[in-house]
């Protein structure tokens, strides 16, 4: 029997004969032994950090085999078995593994074969909530853990925002418009992470968008001055005249009745709010004076070719 396999191991006799019978020999037991031969070897993974794992090797050869398990070129303790579990894998188990099968006749060694694990984005620093004068540039950051590569989408209000696809977020020359709920969405091949919501305050100083207007009027009538103003509540208003505050004029509106040539003067308004103040422009009063005659010209009787006066 050449090249013996496994398949050839049994119990052999033979018969010898001739022309006065024949014999039969005793039973002569053939037992092949084999060395390992993995069929079915491990398959290289790559997962999601917290799910379970397994490797497994199937082998032929004669018994007992015995199996143990390499990572990363050190057996592993107790790592004896055909399969090998693992469960809630971490980066940790991530490596290079291999399993070597052996007999009393030899040994079968696996090709090495990676676990890969991938590990979910975690937001180890939030985007803060900022308060922010109106014009000025806001900037939100934001730092992620686990596999790379990460991309980055930042949301305005629960929408995307084009082009948003850093680890940083400026917004310039902010507007009241722009104030509202920030969040960044990071991924990687594992997953996805939403940060917490960081809100944008503008403070809007005051803004004045109708100035007072100068007049000219007769004394007597009744004269209102007026301003309007944008910027956050509360609104507060000073009137001036001639670089000195009128006390009680504080509102938006400054009515004069019966205005008399000492009302005449130069008048503005000072706009305030908690983020800043503005003055208006300056609105001339000229109060006019109708003649009022002082002295009457009296009746007269001269003589004639005299003078009169």
């Amino acid at each position: 029997l050449s090249k013996v396999q496994a398949s050839a191991a049994g119990n052999y006799r033979v018969i010898v004969r001739n022309s006065a019978g024949s014999a039969t020999s005793v039973v002569a037991s053939l037992t092949v032994n084999v060395p390992p031969a993995i069929t079915v070897a491990p398959k290289g993974q790559t997962v999601v950090a917290g799910t379970n794992v397994l490797l497994s090797v199937t082998a032929t050869g004669t018994d007992p085999l015995v199996v143990q398990w390499f990572k990363d070129g050190v057996d592993l303790a107790g790592a004896t078995k055909t399969n090998l579990a693992f469960t809630n894998v971490q980066p940790a188990h991530a490596g290079i593994y291999l399993v070597r099968v052996t007999n009393l006749f030899g040994a079968a060694t696996s090709g090495p074969v990676a676990l890969k694990v991938n590990v979910p984005p975690s937001i180890t620093t939030q985007p803060q909530s900022q308060t922010v004068m109106a014009g000025s540039n806001a900037t939100f950051k934001v730092a992620a853990n686990g596999t790379m590569p990460f991309s980055y989408q930042w949301r305005f209000n629960g929408s995307n925002l084009g082009g948003a696809t850093s680890t940083n977020l400026t917004v310039s020359n902010v507007q009241s418009n722009r104030a509202g709920a920030y969040t960044v969405v990071v991924r990687n091949v594992a997953g996805a992470a939403t940060s917490m919501v960081a809100t944008l305050t503008i403070q809007t100083p005051p803004r004045i968008t109708a100035q007072p207007q100068s007049q000219t009027v007769l004394a007597g009538t009744n004269v209102a001055f007026s301003v309007s103003a944008v910027g956050d509540m509360p609104l507060g208003y000073q009137w001036r005249k001639n670089n000195s505050n009128l006390s009680g004029a504080t509102n938006a509106l400054l009515s004069l009745t019966n205005v008399q040539p000492s009302d005449s003067g130069f008048y503005s308004v000072l706009v305030t709010n908690a983020w800043g103040r503005m003055g208006s422009t300056v609105a001339t009063l000229t109060v006019l004076l109708p003649p009022a005659i002082t002295v009457q010209p009296q009746s007269q009787s001269v003589p004639a070719g005299s003078l009169v006066v």
